[in-house]
Order: structure tokens, then C-alpha cells, then sequence
């Protein structure tokens, strides 16, 4: 079950409910079993640092899915959980559509997490463009884009624009993810 929207998730989280709604809007539900899709490792550890103070464990891959990973993924990237796009995904945009749709297909991923820059400005509006348009393509059903500092840079406006809520910082994700559970 999830607690209902606003209630004390909301309060968990400081901003008002919004971004908590937009959680169980999006299809978040219980038991939370997160999956961290990076830009970098240093985000990616801190991602999971705070989703294991909120108690959670990433989601184990099916060795299906980590097969297709590695067919998508740069040849020295991991093909577990964290995912660490690396530089490449700058090079090969495609590697984001081809990895949300791999974790589409993962039934032991319901909670993609993308610890997010919030302020590298056009760097950062242009990967958040890019994630936005990629999860589209992919079929990805839904993503929490969550900063990993409280900056509200470009790319916070990109992901309101597609009416994405995201989270700042990374912190808060998680707690208002903990609270999903009832």
C-alpha cells in the first residue's frame, strides 16, 4: 500500500506535498525497489548512501537484464545497481534510452532514482532535456530526478517544464520515498 499523498510523506519531505503527490501520481508504490541510474559514480554512491539511511536495498537484476546492460553500457561500466552511465552517455545519447528501456523490462525495479548536478546550468539543462525525452522513448513509466545539491539550476526548470517534479536535495527523495511505506 501507499500512504496517501500529502499525509505524512508530504510533511516528511518540507515542500509543500507537491513533489510527494507527484510520487504516488506517477505509479510509486510499496515495496519501494530503487534502481540509481548515474551520471557519475561520486553521485551514485551518494544516492545509495541515502536510500540505505532510509533502510532500502537496491534492487537485485535478473541475469537477463544485466546481459542486456552490458550490450548497452560503455565495456568498463557496471552492469549492476548503481548504474554509472559514465562520460559516454555524452557521446552516445542513445545509452540512456537503451538502459531505461532495459530497467522498463526489470520487474525488480519499480523506483528508478537519477541522483542529479543541479548546477552545471547548460550542461545540466541538457542532460535533463535529454533524460526527459529519453524516458519518453524508452517507455520508462516513471523516474525521480532528485539533486544532489539543494541548487535549483537549469535542469530543475527543464524537468517542471515536462511537469516532472524533481527533488532537492537527494536527502529528501529518499526520506519521502521511506514514507511510502505503510
Amino acid at each position: 500500500r501507499v500512504a496517501p499523498a500529502g499525509d505524512r510523506v508530504g510533511k516528511a519531505l518540507g515542500q509543500r506535498g507537491e513533489p510527494a503527490s507527484w510520487l504516488v501520481s506517477q505509479g510509486a508504490e510499496a515495496p519501494v525497489r530503487p534502481c540509481v541510474l548515474s551520471y557519475s559514480g561520486c553521485a551514485a554512491v551518494a544516492a545509495v548512501d541515502a536510500l540505505s539511511e532510509e533502510g532500502f536495498e537496491l534492487a537485485a537484476f535478473r541475469p537477463d537484464t544485466k546481459r542486456r546492460l552490458r550490450e548497452v553500457l560503455a565495456t568498463f561500466a557496471a552492469s549492476a545497481n548503481p548504474i554509472d552511465l559514465t562520460m559516454d552517455v555524452f557521446r552516445r545519447p542513445e545509452v540512456l534510452v537503451d538502459t531505461l528501456s532495459v530497467l522498463a523490462d526489470e520487474p525488480q525495479v519499480n523506483t528508478p532514482v537519477v541522483p542529479f548536478p543541479a548546477d552545471y546550468e547548460a550542461i545540466t539543462g541538457s542532460m535533463a532535456a535529454e533524460l526527459v525525452k529519453s524516458s519518453s522513448r524508452a517507455g520508462a513509466s516513471w523516474i525521480v530526478p532528485a539533486g544532489t545539491t539543494p541548487s535549483r539550476g537549469l535542469g530543475w526548470t527543464v524537468f517542471q517544464k515536462a511537469r516532472w517534479v524533481p527533488f532537492s536535495p537527494l536527502t529528501r527523495c529518499c526520506k519521502c520515498l521511506g514514507n511510502l511505506r505503510v
